[in-house]
């Protein structure tokens, strides 16, 4: 579980709510983060892994199969056969 937060003297303010009770042990892991729009915030993005679960990946194949479209291979003034 990732929290995103900002350092503030001693302490480190996270950005959402967290869900543990007061006086619960954690460890963190502390990483700078570059600036955004600088080239090593969009070098971290390579690095970083979609934020998807199995159900958005389905719900995208659906729409692909949704959209599908017939392929044609005949040209518009191509004749039929058996026609002049």
């Amino acid at each position: 579980m990732t929290h995103k937060g900002i350092i503030r003297g001693n302490a480190i303010e996270v950005e959402d709510p967290l869900e543990f009770p007061d006086g619960t042990e954690v460890e963190v892991e502390v990483k700078e983060v570059p600036s955004r729009g600088t080239p090593e915030a969009i070098l971290a993005l390579w690095n970083t892994s979609p934020r998807c679960t199995s159900e958005d990946v389905d719900a995208m194949l659906q729409g692909i199969e949704l959209g599908r479209k017939d392929v044609r291979f005949g040209g518009i003034f191509e004749t039929q056969e058996g026609t002049s």
